[in-house]
This record gives structure tokens, C-alpha cells and sequence, in this order.
């Protein structure tokens, strides 16, 4: 499963967190060590908060309003200090998926490893079952990215399933556990902490006393059994057989599912004792007490929606009247709508999609019907012989039945259309098809829609269909004040980390006051005008939308690309270090722990990771496995000949994996530069007005918006009206300060016939030689003296942004795309350019001169 653009940026973010984690962790290490050798008895380093400041430093961690917050440290039970970060994806952005790439990069980068123990900490039942579910359906790209990283050797566990010392050395072991499961209210009662017999391979016997004192010293925070019936404490000291006392041992990776809801202060203790190595929180929206999250990465709304992951707008819908049949009717109407809509995209494209109505009820249970609640088999029976809806189409969901099991919903196989539900949808539920959310309520209720929204927000296939309407998602409500349906609504994408989205919530109601429609004006509108798009032209003469992934991959030289930087990557003589060593030995075929010994100092040889999960891993980058399988043994052979032995390059294979995807990335992207400025240079890429298919990008002529009533219509400085806007008015909300001050500025500008803003979440884009896609700012018709017609487009950024990546890419793009005439010549009078706040007047003044 190919990552979005996002996606991949969050774990190349986590990437250089964790290379500069690990190398002040080392050179704190090795101060220590020094430092001993001396007689000295020197604090520990905080390294991770030194890593955090380096990438403060560098503005590559999230500002808190000017500043990028400061390091909130974590200690664990035995009080060394634990690496906590957090990954801030809205709902419906991948967070699942993200996780599971992040275990092999902080396994790869930070561990040195392939192996070992991850726990997977999930808020309820209902996620532990979706997530146990797909992490073990070897076919699911979650799985498929663990076994990338493991090469296969994944065993994914739930509570209560043994595993032994040998299953962890040579598998990476997925233990996927509720919160409320580590949450200490009493130890006794709570079986992560009780004895089992199901984890004997990591403790010594009963009676071995110097192993249990060893284990103990190892662990000084190990449960110990005493007071058994009351007779005292045994003689000696005897490790609990416990779960917790092995995570104890191993010191896992806890990956907090919905992060914010782990930091009760509890909950916060209960999980730092169970000693983590690091701890990773994926939540859309991070916790805001006492225990406040360290966030690497923020993920924001408009990223899905750039990368078409949600559906986008919301439409709201309100029935009158008391009778919710009719509520029920119209969703019905909606549904088929959308079914048909469906059936078309299908013949016209190929694309299969089923839209889902979720009917949200007051009440389920058959002790629950009493002629009062809106209840789920009245529903049911009004959709089955009232409006005769197939009984195979529909389907109850509540906390006491569930008739969808697990039925694959999106599989053309599926029938299902209508799921009833109370509250059994409002987590660890998600289905792409699900379209229409209908509240069946005699009050708007905002904790409702704040939990249920998300459940039809994430977009089919991450992909636009060509019918508009199965790009939006809609919720239908009874007998309310559509106002306080959209408040409740924006609340809810709030609530799910997309505040930004919050324009993007339409009311479908005449008396709807916050919903605003932005038209044309008529005197300055072009309606002819169509926008650029990047198009390539294909081996029959025709013109289809450029795509990286199409027209570049497969002419790049991939027998030329290698890892270029052998002779400075020395392979560490030892890949991992550990603070427990555990000895094994088998008696039959019993694996049993003889020995535990505790040594901060002690560096244990990584098992060397086989050459096909190196090769998986690398098949993200280089998507060939040939080629992947040729680049590392070449490296590997070029160390052997330097000198290392074949053990040494072996044990560190993880290491030069990740320098090597790195090194390759690199040529890839330079090639894929250099191959794309050569097909623009001979015309094989332009700027084209429309590709074969007819597709073509116009200005809308009118859009609507959601607005406050403090949100006011742009105008001057001294109040007069824009005069050259393509539409009547744009409110305060759609700009941000310094475009603001651009918008004043063309509107006053003689050269200026009209402008345009770009919307944020527009249809218009740029693609270049990344996957990463170019949304302009505004679009400009300029006058000039031989009186015609010239264009310009043009976007804003921060002086703080002018030496990053994004903005060096964009600057070469728009460059290379209106650096020469296009598409017969229709764009040849068009020009774009960059403009930084830091000297933009006159750099504005030079672009609009005549």
C-alpha cells in the first residue's frame, strides 16, 4: 500500500528524531562509561530532551503558538528516562497504518533490531478487536508493514496468550492489550498482573533463589510473592510468573492507541512502570492535563484533505416536523441518490462504491422498547415494510447484537446499505462507504455528532471519484435547529483534530444564517478561462494528467543507483544494547531462562536480520525487489572487501538498511528531477487546458463557506470595497495575515484586471517530480501595454520557509511549467512566482510592473 504524501513526511520527521535520539543516546552512553572508568559516579544525560531542543532548534518540531514547547520528560519503574512522542493525526488519517510503520523505523534506527516485544495499547474493547483483527490478516497493509520490518516474523499476540524467551529473540511479538487492563486498581484482580503459567521461559524456577535474586536485582521493580495465606513472607525472595514482570524485563515499545485518553494519572503511572524503551501516542487529539504530550509531528486537516482522504464537504440536512418516518424517508432518498450515483461511476470508471447509510437511534435492547425512544427494530420494521427495503440490506449494530460480524462491507459481495446503531459506531468501527450520518433526536445533541461524525469522513481509496457527490459526506437530523446542527458538527471535527475544516460544513436549509455563498461578480468573472494542469503525452499522441508514479518510475536508471556512501558508514560492532541479558537453555524442547544479569554497560550482538526483511523494508523506497535485493548485497559485499567480517556486516544490517534507503532516496529524487526537467524541456510534459478524456478545471462561479458572525467581508484600510475580485466579496477567515495584505495590495494595483483566490481545498493543483502536489494562491490577470492579457500565478510563504525543501521544489517547478510556452501556445502569456513576506512589496510591485 503506497503511503500519501503526509504520511511519508511524518515518518521521515520520526526518521530524524530518532537518528539524533540515538546518537545522543550513545554519546551519552559513552560519557557515562567513561566517567565509571574514572571512579566517578557522573547523572544520567537527559538525551532525549537534548534531541528535542537539537530539533527545536532546526524547526522541525510543532510551534505552540511562537515557540516550539519544551520537552516533557517521562522515568520509568526502574527511573531511566523514556523517549515519549506523539504523532497528531486527524480521524481518517491513517493513524493504525502510521503506527505500524513507526515500529520498524524506531526498531531499525533507535533498537538496532528486528525483533523483541511491541505492546499496543488500545482505550476499548471494540478497537482491540478491529486492531487484533487486522494485524493478524497477513494480506492487510497494517501486517504487511510489520512483516516488512520483521521480514516475516510476526506473531501478534492478545492478553492471555503465551509466548516464551525464544518467540521474542527471533520474531517481532505484537501484544495488543486494553488500557484498562494495566490500570492498577488491584493488582489481584487484574490478570496482567496476576501469575501465569503461560510466560515460564522468562523466569527461574520457584527454587532457584540466586535466579530470582538476580532477576530481581535486574528488575528492582519486579512483583515479588509474599504473604501467601496469610503466612508471611516466603523465605528468600520469588519473582511473580506475571505478564507485567515480563514486559518489566524486556522494557517493550508501547504504541498508545488514542493517546490522550492513556494519561489519567493512573493510567500514566501503571504504564511508566511497566518500564517502556519508548513510547509512541497516535491521537488526533493530544491530551491537554498534567501529562501533556511531546508532539513530533502535526498532522493537519488540510493534509487529508490535499490528499483526498476525507470527504469533504459535510452537508447538513433537517427534516421538520416530529414524526422521525420522515426523517427515515428522506435519508432513504438521499441514499438512493447516491447508490445510483454510484452505479454510474462504476460503468464510467471501473470504481466500485457502495454508499452506507448509519441510522443513530435512542434506543436498542428489547427491554428498551417502551413506545417512547426511538427504538432500532422500529426503524427496522418501518424500512422493511413501509419502504420495503430488502431485510439483507439492512443490519443492527448495538452493544447486545451484532448482525454485520465480520462481514468485509466493502466487498462487492456485501449487500449491506443501512446499519442501525445507538452508540456501537462511535469507535474501533470504519468503513469508507459509509456516506450518510442520521441522528433520529429530538434535541441536537453534540457529544453525538462529536462522536460519530468521523464515522463518514474517510474517503474510499483515498481517491476523488469523478461524480462530485460521492466526494461529500452527509448528516440528516430531525426537527432542529440546523445551526446548532453545524456547531455541533464543526465541534465534532474539532474534537477529531480538523479544526480547520470547519468551512467546510454546508447547510442544506433556507434559513440557513452561518452558511455563507460566495458568487461571482459578473464584471470581473472569466468564465473562460480554464486552469493548468501538468499533462504528459502518451505514446498515442494524446494528453493525460502527469502522474510521478506512471511517467517517471519507470524511466528512471535504476541499475545506476547504489548506496554511494560506503566509505563512510562503519558497521557498529555490536548493533544494540540492552539493560538485561537473559541465557537460555532447553531441556527437550522446554526453553527455560537459567540466568538474568543486569549490566547498563553490557552491549548484546543483534541476531543478524535476514536478507528478505532487509529487502522488504527497502521495497518502500525502491519499489523493485530485484534491484533492492542487488543495492544492499553490493553494499554488503563493498563492506567485506573493506574488511569487516561477514558476521559483523551481517549483525549490522539494520543499520546500513536505513542509510542505504536514505542514500537511495536521495538519487531517486534527483533523478526523477533531472528526468522530469528533460521531459518538460522537450514538450513531453506541459501545462495542457484539458487531457483526452475532456477533464478540465475551471473557476468555480460560486462556493459557500461557513463563517462566524465576528467574520467579516475584506476591505481596505480605510473601508473602501475590493473592487477586483472575481467574486462579490471574501471574508476575513479565508486569508491569513500577510495574504491579507497581498489581496490589498493587487486590488489597488492599476496593472490588476482581476484576482483570484485560490480556495484552500480547491480542485486546482500542480504535480511535479514528487508525489507531493502544488496548490497555488491566487491567480492574477495583469495588464500590459501591448494590451494583452498576462497571468500570473502566485503563492505566499513565510521568510522562515524560504531555505526549506518545499519551498525550493515549488520555486523549481512552477519555473520549469511556465518557463516556456504550452498546450499550442494558450498559456505562453502565463508566469508564476514565490513571494516572501520579508521584501514582498517590492517584489510584488516587480511582478505586476507592466
Amino acid at each position: 500500500m503506497n503511503l500519501k504524501d503526509y504520511q511519508t513526511k511524518v515518518l521521515n520527521r520520526l526518521s530524524d528524531y530518532l537518528e539524533s535520539l540515538a546518537k545522543n543516546r550513545d554519546a551519552a552512553r559513552e560519557f557515562e562509561s567513561f566517567q565509571r572508568a574514572r571512579g566517578a559516579t557522573p547523572p544520567p544525560i537527559a538525551y532525549c530532551a537534548t534531541t528535542w531542543s537539537e530539533l527545536a532548534s532546526r524547526d522541525l518540531i510543532p510551534k505552540l503558538g511562537a515557540t516550539h514547547p519544551t520537552w516533557i520528560p517521562r522515568v520509568n519503574g526502574i527511573q531511566q528516562e523514556v523517549p515519549n512522542i506523539c504523532i497528531k493525526v486527524p480521524t481518517g488519517g491513517g493513524k493504525t497504518l502510521l503506527g505500524c510503520h513507526a515500529v520498524g523505523r524506531i526498531g531499525e534506527i533507535f533498537l538496532g533490531r528486528q525483533t523483541g516485544l511491541v505492546v499496543w495499547v488500545v482505550p476499548s474493547d471494540a478497537i482491540l478487536r478491529q486492531t487484533y483483527s487486522r494485524l493478524s490478516d497477513r494480506r492487510h497493509p497494517y501486517r504487511m508493514a510489520l512483516d516488512a520490518y520483521s521480514g516475516g516474523r510476526t506473531i501478534i499476540l492478545k492478553k492471555g496468550d503465551a509466548f516464551t524467551s525464544i518467540d521474542v529473540a527471533d520474531n517481532l511479538c505484537v501484544l495488543v492489550i486494553m488500557l484498562q487492563s494495566t490500570v492498577r486498581e488491584n493488582d489481584d484482580l487484574l490478570r496482567v498482573f496476576r501469575d501465569s503459567g503461560g510466560y515460564s521461559s522468562f523466569f527461574p524456577a520457584v527454587d532457584d533463589e540466586p535466579g530470582n535474586q538476580a532477576f530481581r536485582q535486574a528488575v528492582l521493580n519486579a512483583d515479588i510473592l509474599n504473604n501467601l495465606n496469610g503466612s508471611g513472607h516466603f523465605p528468600g525472595t520469588i519473582v511473580r510468573h506475571s505478564l507485567a514482570n515480563v514486559l518489566r524485563l524486556l522494557r517493550p515499545v508501547f504504541v498508545i492507541d488514542e493517546g490522550h485518553r492513556a494519561y489519567s494519572e493512573l493510567a500514566h503511572q501503571t504504564l511508566m512502570n511497566l518500564n517502556p524503551s519508548f513510547v509512541l501516542e497516535l491521537t488526533a487529539t493530544p491530551n491537554s492535563n498534567e501529562h501533556k504530550s511531546n508532539i513530533l509531528v502535526d498532522v493537519s486537516g488540510t493534509d487529508l484533505k490535499q490528499e483526498n482522504m476525507i470527504k469533504l464537504p459535510i452537508n447538513i440536512l433537517n427534516v421538520d416536523g416530529d414524526d422521525w418516518r420522515a426523517t427515515v424517508k428522506r435519508s432513504l432518498v438521499l441514499l438512493d441518490k447516491l447508490s445510483l450515483d454510484a452505479e454510474s461511476e462504476r460503468k464510467n470508471t471501473g470504481s466500485y462504491v457502495r454508499p452506507i447509510l448509519l441510522v443513530r437511534v435512542e434506543a436498542t435492547g428489547r427491554d428498551k422498547k417502551d413506545g417512547k425512544r426511538i427504538h432500532s427494530e422500529d426503524v427496522r420494521d418501518y424500512l422493511q415494510k413501509k419502504l420495503r427495503v430488502s431485510p439483507e440490506k439492512v443490519r443492527v449494530k448495538t452493544a447486545d447484537i451484532n448482525e454485520l460480524g465480520d462481514e468485509d462491507l466493502m466487498s462487492p459481495e456485501s449487500q449491506v446499505q443501512i446499519v442501525i446503531t445507538k452508540d456501537a459506531l462511535r469507535e474501533g468501527w470504519d468503513c469508507a462507504f459509509a456516506y450518510i450520518l442520521t441522528v433520529l433526536s429530538n434535541t441536537t445533541s453534540s457529544r453525538t455528532l462529536t462522536q460519530m461524525v468521523g464515522r463518514i469522513l474517510r474517503q474510499p481509496g483515498g481517491e476523488l471519484f469523478s461524480t462530485r457527490s460521492l466526494n461529500e459526506s452527509y448528516v440528516l437530523s430531525m426537527n432542529q435547529d440546523v445551526k446548532e446542527a453545524v456547531i455541533a458538527v464543526r465541534d465534532g471535527l474539532s474534537n477529531d483534530g480538523m479544526i480547520e475544516l470547519g468551512s467546510y460544513v454546508r447547510m442544506i436549509s433556507t434559513s440557513s444564517a452561518d452558511s455563507v455563498s460566495i458568487s461571482s461578480n459578473t464584471k470581473n468573472f472569466p468564465a473562460a478561462i480554464n486552469l493548468p494542469v501538468v499533462g504528459r503525452l502518451n505514446g498515442k499522441g494524446l494528453w493525460e494528467e502527469f502522474s510521478p508514479e506512471a511517467h517517471i518510475l519507470p524511466l528512471l536508471d535504476w541499475d545506476n543507483i547504489h548506496f554511494r556512501k560506503i566509505a563512510e558508514f562503519d558497521p557498529p560492532q555490536s548493533a544494540s544494547e540492552t539493560d538485561v541479558s537473559i541465557s537460555i537453555s532447553k531441556t527437550g524442547s522446554q526453553a527455560t531462562a537459567v540466568s538474568v544479569k543486569s549490566n547498563s554497560d553490557t552491549e548484546i550482538p543483534l541476531l543478524g536480520s535476514s536478507l528478505a526483511a532487509s529487502v522488504a523494508y527497502l521495497v518502500s523506497t525502491v519499489p523493485n525487489v530485484w534491484q533492492a535485493t542487488r543495492i544492499l548485497r553490493s553494499a554488503e559485499s563493498a563492506l567485506v572487501g573493506r574488511g569487516f567480517s561477514s558476521q559483523v556486516v551481517s549483525g549490522a544490517r539494520a543499520a546500513l538498511v536505513e542509510a542505504i534507503r536514505r542514500d537511495v532516496a536521495e538519487q531517486i529524487q534527483d533523478q526523477s528531477r533531472r528526468i522530469f526537467l528533460s521531459l518538460v524541456k522537450s514538450k513531453e510534459v506541459q501545462l495542457i487546458s484539458k487531457t483526452h478524456s475532456g477533464k478540465q478545471i475551471k473557476i468555480p462561479s460560486s462556493f459557500e463557506i461557513l463563517k462566524s458572525e465576528s467574520d467579516t467581508a475584506v476591505a481596505q484600510r480605510d473601508g473602501s470595497a475590493l473592487k477586483k475580485n472575481v467574486y462579490q466579496r471574501i471574508y476575513h477567515s479565508m486569508l491569513n495575515g500577510f495574504e491579507l495584505e497581498v489581496v490589498r495590495a493587487l486590488d489597488k494595483s492599476k496593472a490588476v484586471n482581476w484576482w483570484y483566490r485560490v480556495p484552500v481545498f480547491g480542485d486546482w493543483s500542480l504535480t511535479g517530480w514528487r508525489d507531493a502536489r502544488i496548490f497555488p494562491d491566487f491567480l492574477v490577470s495583469l495588464k500590459k501595454q501591448s494590451g494583452n492579457e498576462e497571468f500570473l500565478v502566485l503563492e505566499t510563504k513565510g521568510s522562515h520557509l524560504a531555505g526549506n525543501e518545499d519551498t525550493k521544489y515549488k520555486s523549481e517547478l512552477i519555473s520549469a511549467l511556465f518557463g516556456s510556452s504550452h498546450d499550442e501556445g494558450v498559456y505562453k502569456n502565463w508566469k508564476a512566482a514565490i513571494v516572501m513576506d520579508n521584501n514582498w512589496q517590492a517584489d510584488l510591485q516587480a511582478l505586476l510592473a507592466p
